[in-house]
Parts: C-alpha cells; structure tokens; sequence
C-alpha cells in the first residue's frame, strides 16, 4: 500500500506570513496588493499574478531598494511558485531577498519569511543542497528575532526536517520535528492543529524509516487532536484515518487497519464524487488488505467497483 501523505506544514510560511507586511502607503500600489491577496486567498491563482505583477510595477516608481518592491516581489513569487511556474518565482524571490539584505529598515522576519519561500521552491525543485541553508539560515533569523521558542520558529523547523527527510537525513529531521512538537504544545496548547500537522509528519519519518510501531502513536495522537479540531466526519480526518491504517498494516494489525480504512472511506464517499482519486486509492489499498486477510469475496467485489470507476473516468475522458 502507497502513503499518500504530503508533508504537512511545508508552505505554511509562505503567503500567510508574507501578507503581514505593512501596506498602508495608499493607491494604486496598496489596491494592487489587496487585489492580490484576495484573489490568492480564493484560489484564483492567474489574477493574483496579475494583481501582483502590476503592485511590482507600481513600487519600482518608488526606487529600487524600497521596502514595497520586496514585498510586491516576494508576493508575486508566492503566486508563481502555487501554480507551478518556478523558474518563473525564483528571480522574484532573489531580487526580494537582496532588497531586504541592503535595506537597514527591513524586518529580520521578513527576510527570514522570503528566504523560507525561496528554500520552498527549491525544495519543490528536489534542489535539497540549496534549500537546507536557505531553511537554515531563516530558522536562525527567526530564533534571534523571536527567540527559540516561538510558533514561527518551530514552522521553520517543520520545513527544514522535510528537507533532511528528503535526504535521508532522517536523525536530523527527527530531532527538528520533536523540537518542533515540543515548541507548539508549550505555545499553542496540545491540541492545536499545528502539533498535529507535526504529528503526522514525524509519523510519515517513521514510516519511511520502516519504524511503524513509533508511527501508529504519532498518526494516532494526531487523529485525536484533528478529531477535536474539526469533529468526527470532516473530509481532513480521513487523511489521518489513512495514515493510521497504512501504519496499523505495518505492525500487523490487520483489523485496526480494516477499521481506519473504513471509517476513512465512509469518509470520503459522503463528500467526495466517486471519481475521486483519493477515494480510489483508499478502495484500491482496502482491498490488498481484504486479501492479505483471506476475505477473497470481498476484496474482489471491491476490486471490481474500482475497475469500474476507471472504465468510467476513461470513456468520459474518449468523450
């Protein structure tokens, strides 16, 4: 069975942390930006680029070391970089990050913050050389400008064990997302999403490494401070439920994994279309289960809807 999982909180202090930058110099730069960030905020990634693009023009008329030139640069990097045009963010990154380095006046957050998103796109990039120091670099501005335990500086650390993962590093990256857990428990309580979103990181770690009896714990913990979070029947449990089960596959318990497997499809089939490739890959995986437990009957008959859905989904595609 595949792990579907993504690494959780890679991106998180992307355009979320770069938006607090003072805007409040007035039209047209200021419109600009605030049509950017709404239209980022809705998904409506191609206009954000555009909003933004024109917000870089705008603040080159303010001179080429001015404050909202980094910030128009970095934020037009953010909406390349989600729709997928990297080569098109980095430049924008680069130029953001030296204004800031030149310009006394700039926030050590917010280099720290562009220097994150560049270290993102190379990461997206599988560049891991490049973006370990970046990550570095940004998690020891972020320690000196907040201090050791603050949420911001345990995100960069969630960032940099991704990174390490990656590698095959995973000591490093185990050690980052433990001091990470341990910074957002004493600052944000144990059951905030983030130490979840952690959680589930270090599960994944474990797995990777083989070490599926350490996962279940951590892919447990997690699912019990998502359930509290966003109740028993929110689409986002049935990631964790998958999660757990691929885990509880892993040490053997083959009737704790049927169990998450099907509380994490019942899940999925009341909100998603029965299309959907993660409904799909969840039936798919419960199957293999089914017939590693000897229940040939059922793992057939649900084998034979998944043969369905693809016939469908590629005569629609003929269509």
């Amino acid at each position: 069975m595949g792990f579907r999982k993504s690494w959780t909180t890679r991106a998180a202090l992307g355009m979320m942390l770069t938006l607090t930058v003072s805007c409040n110099q007035g039209p047209p730069w200021e419109s600009y930006m605030e049509g950017g960030k709404k239209a980022y905020r809705e998904g409506k990634l191609p206009e954000a680029e555009r909003q933004f693009s024109e917000a870089v023009k705008k603040a080159e008329q303010f001179g080429p070391q001015d404050l909202r030139l980094a910030t128009s640069l970095n934020n037009l990097g953010e909406a390349l970089r989600s729709q997928g045009k990297l080569i098109e963010a980095e430049p924008m990154y680069k130029r953001s990050i030296a204004i800031r380095e030149q310009n006394s006046g700039s926030d050590p957050q917010d280099l720290a913050f562009a220097l994150n998103n560049l270290a993102a796109l190379y990461y997206a990039q599988k560049k891991h050389a490049e973006a370990i120091p970046l990550y570095q670099r940004a998690l020891e501005i972020m320690e000196k400008a907040r201090g050791p335990d603050h949420p911001n500086v345990a995100l960069a650390l969630n960032n940099l064990a991704g990174v390490y993962r990656a590698q095959g590093n995973f000591q490093e990256a185990e050690a980052r997302l433990q001091r990470a857990i341990n910074i957002w428990e004493r600052a944000l309580g144990p059951n905030h999403q983030y130490v979840a979103a952690s959680l589930t990181n270090l599960g994944e770690l474990y797995l990777t490494q083989g070490k599926a009896g350490q996962a279940v714990s951590a892919f447990q913990r997690s699912l019990a401070i998502t359930e509290k979070v966003v109740g028993p029947d929110n689409l986002s449990l049935s990631v964790s439920l998958t999660n757990l089960a691929v885990a509880q596959y892993g040490v053997g318990n083959l009737t704790a994994s049927e169990a998450s497997f099907r509380r994490a499809i019942a899940i999925r089939e009341k909100a998603l279309p029965p299309s959907h490739p993660d409904l799909v890959a969840n039936l798919r995986d419960y199957a293999s289960l089914l017939r590693k437990m000897n229940r040939v009957a059922e793992a057939t008959a649900i084998e034979t809807r998944v043969k369905g859905i693809e016939l469908k989904r590629a005569q629609d595609k003929l269509s």
